[in-house]
């Protein structure tokens, strides 16, 4: 605690690396299990399918699934507590679980040989092939019926995760270049998803699928200028990732508007009805979302301590 406190005040991107690297080799590795068996599809049976990146796959949990959580191969981390494992489990027959933590639109479309895109769609680290590819190979294997299809992407390609840690360091990430920088790109993102759910919505033309909005993970009551003092952000840094969400949220719902598909826009503040948010009164430790997640990963010695 106050090698980090001391990382904080420093002032410097390089004392809080550093400081932050010597905590990461204390982290434990979190346990793996395999994928219970009532959850694997089968012939005819009706299940969820579950596309997209880390807030789909369940990043920041304490257990994920064998072979997901594994440093410099797949790092997926798949999570028995993500949300649609739990759907599947109360109201489907199994599930197809897709999501990958890291995942950006070009690594879920289709990898079509002759079809020239910008970027180009790519497999993760440690997957057999894009999403849509993988999900192509399981059903023509094991005949299994698509009763819901639920996506959630397009953070990792306006670079939502950049922010929080730019917003994290000493600093304000609140000003008119950082907001430049960012909403700047939202068009494009725009484009890159309805690319993406124009070939969800050829995958699936006889089941739902549904796009979910981003939650907004923070809480700062109307009137207050600051988040609780347990969050190393200022008022300032907590507004523009609250505007930014927003605007995130908009594009991937004009995205799935135009290709036809359902927009789920109660996600957006689905932790705060919840009371889950950071900083809310209520939460104590529930928490639905890590701030500073200390864990290393599965693998070699120098994969581990990331």
């Amino acid at each position: 605690v106050a090698g980090f406190v001391f990382a904080i005040v420093s002032g410097t991107l390089a004392d809080v690396f550093a400081v932050l690297g010597i905590i990461a080799l204390m982290g434990v590795t979190p346990q793996q299990e395999p994928l219970p068996d009532a959850l694997e599809p089968g012939e005819g049976q009706r299940v969820l399918v579950a596309f997209g990146d880390s807030y789909m796959s369940g990043e920041g949990a304490d257990t994920y699934y064998e072979g997901t959580d594994v440093g410099g191969a797949n790092q997926c981390r798949r999570a028995p507590t993500a949300w649609a494992v739990q759907a599947a489990q109360r109201y489907f027959d199994g599930l197809v679980f897709l999501a990958c933590s890291g995942a950006r639109t070009y690594n879920v479309r289709h990898d079509e040989l002759g079809v020239a895109e910008t970027p180009e769609p790519r497999r993760q680290d440690g997957e057999s092939g894009t999403q849509l590819d993988q999900y192509d190979e399981r059903e023509s294997d094991d005949g299994f019926v698509p009763g819901l299809v639920v996506i959630s992407i397009g953070g990792n390609d306006a670079g939502f995760s950049t922010i929080g840690k730019a917003c994290a360091v000493p600093g304000s990430c609140d000003t008119d270049d950082m907001r430049r920088w960012f909403t700047e790109e939202l068009p494009q993102v725009q484009r890159e998803l309805q690319s993406t759910f124009v070939q969800v919505r050829e995958s699936f033309p006889r089941a739902p699928v549904a796009v979910t909005a981003y939650p907004d993970p923070i809480y700062m009551a109307p009137g207050e200028t600051q988040p609780c003092d347990d969050l190393a952000l200022a008022g300032g840094d907590v507004r523009f990732i609250k505007d930014f969400l927003h605007r995130l949220n908009r594009a991937v719902h004009a995205a799935a508007t135009a290709t036809g598909l359902a927009f789920i826009a109660q996600t957006e503040q689905a932790m705060a009805r919840a009371g889950v948010q950071l900083c809310d009164p209520t939460s104590g430790s529930r928490a639905g979302v890590n701030f500073v997640g200390l864990r290393s990963v599965s693998g070699l010695a120098d994969q581990r301590f990331n």
